[in-house]
């Protein structure tokens, strides 16, 4: 019965227009199916590889799903084709957040902002790599800027209000490890 299912389903897929499988892949990503619409733009790319659009999907989507190698090949490819697709830099500079390589998303997001030093997703994505690193200082002075250009932003409220709360806020967790930074074995 399964091998029928599939069978069926690959036929059905193949019948489907670049527009069908498209709007089957925004409907999968808004309905947080993010393994189906993966599976739906892995076949667009296939029927349009130099569409890097839908490889940068295809990017962002392994990211989410936690496939990370996935996601850094196919952010790669994008980036040999295209070394200032800002998509790709700051897909792949948040799937280095996620893996804890807080330099290696620093440089890409760099890399991100001299190509479109205007665009608001640059200083998102750094505001939330300071954050993930507990520097919620620096993270807050980002955001800080973020709400002056982009006041209606709901991804910049949200950000503000978990860099923007008080120390004693922030857990035992923060409160231990800035005693340490402040010791003379964590000034190393």
């Amino acid at each position: 019965m399964t091998a029928a299912l599939l069978l069926a389903a690959a036929t059905l897929l193949a019948a489907c227009t670049q527009g069908d499988l498209e709007t089957l892949a925004e409907r999968a990503v808004a309905g947080h199916r993010y393994e189906e619409a993966r599976t739906f733009y892995r076949r667009l790319a296939e029927r349009d590889p130099d569409n890097d659009e839908y490889l940068v999907w295809i990017g962002r989507l392994s990211g989410w799903l936690e496939d990370f190698d996935t996601a850094d090949v196919t952010y790669n490819v994008v980036l040999a084709r295209d070394p200032e697709d800002v998509e790709a830099l700051i897909g792949k500079a948040y799937v280095a957040i996620w893996q804890e390589r807080y330099r290696d998303a620093q440089v890409l997001l760099r890399a991100a902002k001299r190509v479109a030093p205007n665009d608001p997703e640059v200083p998102l994505a750094l505001a939330r790599c300071y954050r993930d690193q507990g520097r919620m200082r620096a993270a807050a002075r980002v955001v800080e800027r973020l709400v002056e250009r982009e006041p209606g932003n709901a991804e910049v409220r949200e950000l503000q209000r978990t860099v923007s709360r008080p120390r004693s806020q922030t857990g035992l967790f923060g409160h231990l490890k800035r005693m340490w930074r402040r010791s003379p074995w964590g000034s190393t």
